[in-house]
């Protein structure tokens, strides 16, 4: 069954019944493009077995929504949103379109070739499984502060993590990170591969990235984002140039003279 309606069932007992006062959304299994699905205030939902999305889904917070009676079965997506501010349960999650975004957690090894956006400008998105990033998946990682999850974007993987694609690193509010500045924008238990591209804010800050093992077990498991603030020298002016060459001849002079 699949629905292309904005539906919304807001609080733990909340149901969308038929005229025979069954579920409606029994056998409830593709939200389509035009489709937006929202639960809120506690609502559970779970659905019979796979589940695919192109529309919109919203799990807000304090809400679950579990692929599958056993929550072992596929969620996948080709286009539309996935945001995740309450809690996702699922065999695999596997997103090849649209977006993932939120502050909640997923508890699902993660397949992602699109843009991952942890937080809710900013926040923490946590995965209860492996995460993989292929070569056209980007994560984008908004710095607003210097609490992690809280004044930046983190994502925190209870699994490995396979990397690739995209790192962009965003400014929010306003914010101008101070000289040195160093931000754990990702942890896995085990962390390989590397970015292949990192897309950095004002060119005033030089920006590094770097991979550590902060454990010392000899597995990777943090990606670090550093800022540094650039002060590229002043250029003289040609006058100023002109008058440094005069004082340089004059000392020449004066030396030859007192060497007599």
């Amino acid at each position: 069954k699949s629905n292309a309606a904005a539906i919304v069932l807001d609080g733990a007992g909340s149901q969308l019944l038929n005229a025979s006062g069954t579920s409606a959304l029994a056998g409830f299994a593709s939200n389509t493009a035009s489709g937006s699905f929202t639960i809120k205030n506690g609502k559970e939902f779970t659905t019979a077995g796979a589940f695919s999305n192109t529309g919109n889904m919203n799990i807000a917070a304090g809400s679950r929504f579990t692929a599958g009676s056993d929550g072992k079965a596929a969620y996948t997506q080709s286009a539309g949103a996935t945001t995740v501010n309450g809690v996702l349960t699922a065999g695999s999650l596997s997103i090849t379109g649209g977006t993932l975004s939120g502050s909640g957690t997923i508890d699902a090894s993660v397949i992602s070739s699109v843009a991952v956006a942890p937080g809710m400008s900013p926040g923490m998105l946590t995965i209860n499984g492996d995460y993989t990033q292929t070569a056209e998946g980007s994560l984008l990682i908004e710095l607003g502060g210097y609490s992690q999850g809280t004044g930046y974007d983190y994502l925190s993987i209870n699994g490995d993590a396979a990397l690739a694609g995209t790192l962009e690193i965003l400014l929010y509010g306003g914010f101008a990170p101070a000289d040195g500045s160093a931000f754990d924008i990702l942890t896995a238990d085990k962390i390989v591969g590397t970015f292949d591209m990192f897309i950095t804010p004002d060119p005033a800050w030089i920006w590094g990235i770097s991979y550590l093992d902060t454990d010392r077990d000899s597995d990777l498991d943090t990606v670090r984002v550093t800022a540094n603030r650039e002060t590229p020298g002043e250029v003289p002016e040609p006058a100023t140039l002109l008058m440094l060459a005069l004082g340089l001849l004059s000392l020449v002079g004066l030396g030859r003279r007192n060497g007599r």
